[in-house]
């Protein structure tokens, strides 16, 4: 018993002893190193700013080209529409709600870029706005502007959208959705689009809504490696349109102020001239009536 007691304790100090490990002298942190190390960290920060730094800088340039990168492709989906109206499409884009390669894809599925082109409902313009939708009295999509011109037709474009995606917006659960109805009540009317809820099934609406998607998909697509098989946009001018009278170059690029005056002054003076110029029935009455009077004069003189 008692060599037993005796024994239990050194046993208990051998395995303290094998649990605790000896660290060298030289290799134990002093409480005053403790303290040192925020200062010797931040000395090594100072002494390496170099390579920070231009981490950094690496970090923010890769950054920055991505964000280059997305830009560009941005605006590649107007590569294939007339460039005199690529900021016009990007602006309108800001008021409707989509993107500028839907409103080019819509504008070549109205008109296929026919300025003066006029539809059997007396739409005109590559917008295709009648007389009432653009110049009425309770709303005015054309805000004063030239039908004829592009421009102008752009910007009612847009604000028409605008309005159409306010007012439909219920019968749509997302954006591509949202995007058909409003195409559908271009075309439609709102009214037919209120009353079917969602787009008519109408075979011209919605065809006109699936050769814009397809467009806008293709041609008009955000890329960065346009499809080459696809032809660039030109505006053209039919039915005896001419620029001038369209208020622009004959590649889309506006008049200036001087241009635009002396375009009214021919204008005006053309009207002026074919006012004065008499009709071909016109012309026929004053013979007419000549010839009666000839008749007329010579048989009263005998008597």
């Amino acid at each position: 018993m008692a060599d037993s007691t005796s024994g239990a304790p050194s046993e208990r100090n051998a395995t303290s002893a094998s649990n605790h490990i000896s660290v060298p002298a030289d290799q134990q942190i002093s409480p005053r190193q403790r303290k040192a190390f925020p200062l010797r960290f931040l000395a090594g920060v100072l002494a390496h700013w170099q390579i920070l730094a231009s981490a950094v800088l690496l970090g923010g340039g890769v950054a920055g080209l991505a964000a280059t990168y997305d830009d560009y492709c941005g605006m590649t989906e107007l590569s294939y529409a007339p460039a005199a109206l690529r900021s016009d499409f990007e602006e309108g884009s800001k008021v409707s709600g989509f993107r500028p390669g839907v409103m080019a894809a819509q504008i070549e599925t109205e008109s296929h870029w026919r300025v003066g082109v006029v539809s059997h409902q007396g739409a005109k313009g590559i917008a295709q706005f009648t007389d009432e939708a653009w110049n009425a009295e309770h709303y005015s999509f054309g805000n004063g502007g030239n039908v004829l011109n592009p421009h102008d037709a752009i910007a009612a474009q847009a604000r028409y959208l605008s309005e159409l995606r306010t007012r439909l917006a219920k019968y749509a659960s997302n954006e591509d959705q949202l995007q058909d109805v409003v195409l559908a009540g271009y075309n439609a009317g709102p009214g037919s689009v209120e009353k079917y809820g969602g787009v008519p099934p109408f075979p011209e609406t919605q065809n006109y809504v699936k050769t814009i998607r397809e467009l806008a998909d293709t041609k008009y697509k955000l890329t960065c490696s346009p499809e080459y098989q696809f032809k660039q946009a030109k505006l053209s001018f039919v039915n005896g349109v001419t620029p001038a009278m369209a208020g622009v170059h004959a590649d889309g690029t506006p008049l200036s102020a001087e241009e635009s005056a002396s375009a009214a002054e021919v204008s005006a003076s053309a009207s002026a001239s074919a006012s004065a110029r008499p009709s071909t029935s016109a012309s026929a009455r004053p013979s007419a009536s000549a010839s009666s009077r000839s008749s007329a004069k010579p048989s009263a003189t005998g008597r």
